[in-house]
C-alpha cells in the first residue's frame, strides 16, 4: 500500500470520528458510554493507519531517532484499537454496568500486552528501518523482536476471532425486529473475518522465514490491502445502524411529500370551483417556509375546501335565507354538483360536519382527524371531477 491508500483509509476514518463525536455532543448522558468506545475505536484506528503510511513513518523514525518507532506506534494503536472494538460491540448488546464488568478485563489485558511490546521492542537491538508492512518477516529471526512480533500476531488474532464469534453469537440472538442491528453486526464480524485474513497471511509468511522460504509478497503486497478493506468494513458496520435510519427516515419523507404532492394537485379542481364562495377565505403564508411546504399548503387547503363546504350545505338546506344574488352565486353548475355530491357522500354520517382539530388537542388526534377528512374530500374531489367530466361529454 502507498501514501495515498493509508492516508485516504485514515482519513475516512478520522471523517467517521468527527461525526460520531458530534453526535455525542447531543446525546443523553444515559446514552454516551455506548458512543465512547466507536469514538475511541475510530480515533485509535485511524491513528493507525495515519503512522504506517510510510511518508509518515520515515519522518517520525527520523525525528526521534529510533529505527521502526512509527512500526510500534502502528502496532500499539492497532491493538488498542481491537480492544476498544470489543467494547463497543458489549455495548451495543449488554446494559451498560454488565459490558463495564466484561471491557474492563479487556483494557487490563491490553495496556499489560501493550507495555510488554514497547519493553520488547526497546529491549531488541536496532535493525535496518522498514515499513511497518515489511517489519515481522524482516523481524522474524531477531531476538526480542520475533517474541515482539509472536505476540502482537497473536494478540490480534485471539482479539479478531473472539470479536467476529461475539457479533455473529450477538447477529443471531438479535430480535427480528431489529433488523438493523443484526446486519451492522454482521458486517463487523465480516470485517473482522478479514482482518484475520491478513493476520494468517503474516502468521504464514514470519513461520516459513524460520526455514527460509520467502512468502513477503503475500504478507507486503497482499495482506495490507486486505486489512485496509477490512478496517473500512467494519467501520461500515459500526457506522449501518444510524446511517441505515436516516436513508429509512429520509425515504419516509420523499414517500410523504410524493403523497402530499398528488392529494394537493387531486384537490385542486374542486378548492378552485369553491374559491369564488368567499375568496378572502384563502390563507397567505406568513414565512417563505409555510410558503415551500407542501406539508402546510396541503393543510390550508384542506381548511378552505371545509369552510366552503359548509357554507354550501348551509345555503343548501331548505330554511336558509339569502339574497336572490346569494342565492344565484351558490346556484352555479360546479356549485349545484359539489353540494349535490357532498350530500350524497355525507347521508347518514356526521364525517363530513365536524371540524379537524380543535387547538391545543392531543396532536396524534388531530393527525387521525385530519387524515379522515382529507380522505373524505379526496373522495369528493373525485366524484365531482368524474361528475364534470361526464357532464361535459354529455353536452358535447
Amino acid at each position: 500500500m502507498n501514501d495515498a491508500q493509508y492516508l485516504g483509509t485514515a482519513f475516512a476514518v478520522f471523517a467517521f470520528l468527527a461525526y460520531k463525536l458530534r453526535v455525542l455532543r447531543h446525546t443523553p448522558p444515559d446514552r454516551k458510554p455506548t458512543i465512547r468506545p466507536v469514538c475511541a475505536t475510530a480515533l485509535l484506528g485511524g491513528l493507525a493507519f495515519f503512522f504506517a503510511a510510510p511518508t509518515v513513518a520515515v519522518n517520525l523514525d527520523h525525528l526521534v531517532q529510533i529505527p521502526n518507532f512509527a512500526t510500534l506506534l502502528v502496532h500499539v494503536t492497532g491493538t488498542a484499537s481491537v480492544c476498544t472494538i470489543r467494547m463497543m460491540v458489549l455495548y451495543w448488546y449488554y446494559p451498560r454496568e454488565r459490558a463495564w464488568r466484561a471491557s474492563r478485563w479487556w483494557i487490563l489485558g491490553n495496556g499489560l500486552v501493550n507495555t510488554t511490546l514497547v519493553v520488547l521492542f526497546m529491549a531488541g537491538p536496532r535493525i535496518a528501518e522498514y515499513r511497518n508492512i515489511e517489519f515481522p518477516t524482516a523481524a522474524a529471526r531477531v531476538p526480542y523482536l520475533r517474541e515482539y512480533v509472536l505476540l502482537y500476531l497473536a494478540t490480534w488474532i485471539v482479539a479478531e476471532c473472539n470479536g467476529a464469534l461475539l457479533c455473529m453469537r450477538f447477529a443471531s440472538e438479535t430480535p427480528a425486529d431489529q433488523p438493523r442491528v443484526r446486519r451492522g453486526l454482521r458486517i463487523v464480524a465480516f470485517g473482522f473475518a478479514l482482518m484475520m485474513t491478513y493476520l494468517l497471511i503474516v502468521v504464514g509468511a514470519v513461520v516459513a522465514r524460520w526455514f527460509d522460504i520467502d512468502l513477503d509478497y503475500w504478507s507486503v503486497r497482499v495482506a495490507p490491502t486486505i486489512l485496509s478493506l477490512g478496517g473500512v468494513v467494519a467501520t461500515l458496520g459500526v457506522g449501518f445502524v444510524p446511517v441505515a435510519s436516516r436513508l429509512d427516515s429520509a425515504k419516509q419523507w420523499l414517500l410523504s411529500h410524493g403523497a402530499s404532492v398528488r392529494n394537493y394537485r387531486a384537490l385542486r379542481p374542486l378548492w378552485h370551483a369553491l374559491r369564488p364562495i368567499d375568496p378572502g377565505m384563502v390563507h397567505k403564508p406568513e414565512t417563505l417556509r409555510e410558503r415551500f411546504s407542501i406539508e402546510s399548503r396541503l393543510f390550508w387547503r384542506v381548511i378552505e375546501i371545509n369552510d366552503w363546504l359548509h357554507q354550501i350545505r348551509a345555503h343548501g338546506e331548505p330554511s336558509a335565507t339569502g339574497t336572490g344574488a346569494t342565492k344565484g352565486m351558490f346556484a352555479t353548475p360546479d356549485l349545484t354538483r359539489i353540494r349535490t355530491a357532498a350530500l350524497a357522500m355525507t347521508s347518514g354520517s356526521d364525517a363530513a360536519q365536524t371540524s379537524i382539530a380543535e387547538p391545543g388537542g392531543d396532536p396524534s388526534e388531530t393527525a387521525n382527524a385530519f387524515t379522515s377528512e382529507l380522505t373524505h374530500l379526496l373522495a369528493l374531489a373525485r366524484v365531482f371531477a368524474e361528475d364534470r367530466s361526464t357532464t361535459a361529454i354529455t353536452s358535447a
